[in-house]
């Protein structure tokens, strides 16, 4: 899986929260952004939840009311769950969708309420969700992309869910693994979905739940695709720099609605991405890492040329998943 490379994002603000409000000059690790140009700017961040501007970013309001939060030791602040993926309605900016890893929650009064939707049936515990996507035609339609479990899809607010399947499926590559879906969107007009993939940079497109059909892209220089959007008839790609929107098949590059700055890395920062320059490879979570399940995985890796495999130790609240003798898990409890 290729690294995922954060930028941060220093905003000088008066920040106002639907669950507070301090000023301060604050560092927010950005995730996403979407500019829905007169109706506003969205951003996801590391820790800081979703947020929102009227005023190309000169002041900002947090969405984040009943949302998750993380639990991180000491647990002396308040930090929310990072949001792997968010989607605005383009017809209805009061409806928004958003996944962190374990779930998928849902807003229709713009932020200041959450529901979480449903997940179960196919979509298993274990599924890591990386990306979301909604309908504006009808409103019980959501997809869910995971990091190598595939695509669902659920038009009953959540109830049921079934597995997307293609007869030739590029997303598929062997031993139950798939391709990590970095970001969703919905055409509902033409009922065409578009998939943007992680490890190969590469977006599809499905027409009426046809085999994905690869898109041809401009040059992206080496950017990782962030996010693909598509509203008022043109698909949007937003990079670590730039936002690419194509229009009648022709590719047009944009500034960021909110510009980025890459803060220097440390040493210890340095090294680790010398160590890591030439690895390609796959994340697991620790309970595909041992037994059949850890076996076949070393088989994708070997078939596709991998050199590299990141397992997570810990779940999502933070607890260690293996019998560990590290001093400080053991005092964190």
């Amino acid at each position: 899986m290729k690294t995922r490379i954060t930028l941060l994002l220093t905003l000088l603000l008066f920040f106002t929260s639907i669950t507070g409000a301090y000023s301060a000059q604050d560092s927010f690790t950005l995730i996403n952004q979407l500019d829905l140009k007169d109706q506003g700017i969205f951003v996801s961040t590391e820790s800081r939840g979703l947020l929102f501007s009227k005023d190309n970013g000169s002041t900002w309001e947090a969405l984040n009311f009943s949302l998750p939060q993380k639990k991180v030791y000491p647990f002396d602040r308040k930090e929310y769950r990072r949001i792997t993926s968010f989607s605005v309605d383009p017809q209805n900016a009061e409806r928004i969708v958003l996944s962190v890893s374990s779930g998928v929650y849902l807003s229709e009064d713009g932020g200041a309420a959450w529901n979480a939707i449903p997940l179960g049936g196919p979509v298993k515990k274990t599924n890591y969700i990386t990306s979301v996507a909604l309908s504006s035609g009808n409103k019980e339609t959501f997809y869910i992309g995971t990091s190598f479990n595939g695509i669902y899809k659920s038009e009953n607010l959540g109830k049921t869910w079934r597995k997307l399947r293609f007869k030739n499926d590029p997303l598929y590559m062997g031993s139950y693994f798939y391709e990590e879906i970095s970001s969703l969107a919905l055409d509902d007009k033409t009922n065409t979905l578009y998939i943007a993939c992680a490890l190969e940079g590469a977006v599809y497109r499905s027409e009426n739940g046809a085999d994905p059909v690869l898109i041809p892209l401009p040059d992206l220089k080496g950017e990782m695709i962030k996010s693909v959007v598509y509203r008022s008839g043109s698909l949007v790609l937003y990079t670590e720099k730039s936002r690419y929107v194509q229009e009648e098949g022709t590719w047009r590059k944009e500034p960021l609605p909110i510009a980025l700055t890459t803060p220097l890395p440390d040493a210890d920062t340095l090294l680790r991405l010398k160590r890591a320059s030439d690895k390609k490879g796959i994340y697991i979570n620790s309970f595909h890492a041992s037994g059949d399940a850890l076996q076949k995985l070393i088989g994708v890796i070997k078939a596709n040329g991998y050199n590299s495999m990141v397992v997570d130790m810990k779940d999502d609240e933070g607890k260690v998943t293996y019998n560990t003798s590290l001093k400080m898990p053991s005092e964190a409890g």
